[in-house]
């Protein structure tokens, strides 16, 4: 009877000791062939998969994806190791798109806030973006949609052509030069008929007069039409 109780007691110690000493099992996995996985600050190994062994309590594990070292894709998670047992744990990296425009240097906004520039490597997600840039068509898509270059449409400008080289401002100045003289030339033959009215009292170079007075009269307003017109797409301009 002392043998067997000695042997019992041996048996209890051995199963308390193996109990306090056994590990659990962990498996890792993620979608991304590249990751990096880090357990407590402690680099693990990399891979799709991955296996360690770790006694029982709480840990923080931390994945990257392993594609940039700047700007990493990072999945966070707590792993709560109770039982020595096998645990499976599976993650998956959110997708990573380089969104792309012409022409290129538009503005990505999220939520009125400013991402960057394209081309741009963005995090998709299931949420709107809108491009902007001077002289083009501000553009809203969701990021879900896009699979290619994001072409942005040219705003309607007004037409650049300058008014000194157009055919009104030729015509303009040539209505100058015609009415001026037409003006000058009229008004020059009705002094030379009221001149010889003076000398000789005739009625009928009175009446000349009057006509080509009423002639330039028409022509200098007509003139100053013109010149108005000048003016104002001058100031226009």
């Amino acid at each position: 009877m002392k043998y067997f109780n000695i042997f019992i007691l041996a048996l209890f110690c051995s199963t308390v000791n193996n109990a306090q000493e056994c590990s659990a099992k962990i498996s890792l996995s993620s979608d991304n062939h590249n990751a990096v996985y880090f357990v407590d600050g402690e680099k693990l190994g990399e891979g799709k998969i991955i296996s360690v062994e770790k006694n029982r309590g709480v840990y923080m594990l931390r994945i990257n994806d392993g594609k940039n070292l700047w700007d990493p894709v990072v999945i966070y998670d707590t792993l709560l190791i109770n039982e020595c047992k096998d645990y499976y744990f599976n993650y998956f990296f959110p997708r990573r798109t380089l969104l792309l425009s012409d022409p290129v240097d538009a503005y990505v906004y999220s939520n009125d806030t400013l991402l960057g520039s394209t081309p741009l490597n963005i995090i998709a997600a299931p949420k709107m973006i809108q491009l902007k840039k001077p002289g083009y068509k501000d553009l809203v898509t969701d990021l879900e949609n896009v699979s290619a270059s994001l072409k942005l449409e040219k705003t309607m400008v007004k037409n650049s052509k300058s008014f000194y080289k157009g055919d009104l401002f030729k015509y303009l100045i040539g209505g100058l030069v015609i009415l001026g003289g037409t003006t000058a030339y009229f008004k020059l033959m009705a002094d030379d008929k009221f001149e010889s009215y003076q000398f000789t009292g005739d009625d009928k170079l009175l009446k000349e007069t009057r006509r080509y007075d009423l002639i330039s009269g028409i022509t200098f307003g007509a003139l100053q039409i013109n010149f108005g017109i000048l003016l104002y797409y001058f100031l226009s301009e």
